[in-house]
């Protein structure tokens, strides 16, 4: 797939597997959001809750690279070994570890 070349890759355990997941887009970050407010939401009847979760499970399927695991993790979900809370981590495989360093304005000394 073309769209997907030079997106970061990152390997994240899930249910004793590594799989190899690609970084989210903005687009795929704004909807997971989106529906997880939906499914946070007391207003929204079960059906929407239910659509929201499909469609979460949907974007977070979708970055998975390799066939094998995408057909594992689908399988995993439907037994029940994998949760959606195991693959919303992943969000956080792609925060960067070399955070910029904290810089504090000098204390002029008075006589």
């Amino acid at each position: 797939m073309t769209e997907d070349a030079g997106r970061e890759t990152r390997v994240v355990p899930v249910a004793g597997r590594n799989i190899v997941v690609r970084m989210l887009t903005d687009t795929q970050m704004l909807h997971l959001m989106r529906h997880a407010k939906i499914l946070s939401s007391d207003s929204v009847e079960i059906p929407g809750k239910l659509d929201s979760m499909d469609r979460m499970l949907t974007i977070l399927n979708s970055v998975v690279v390799q066939e094998t695991d995408k057909d594992w993790l689908v399988q995993a979900q439907e037994s029940g070994e994998v949760d959606i809370k195991d693959m919303v981590g992943w969000v956080n495989a792609f925060k960067s570890e070399n955070k910029a360093p904290v810089v504090r304005r000098a204390r002029v000394k008075r006589a």
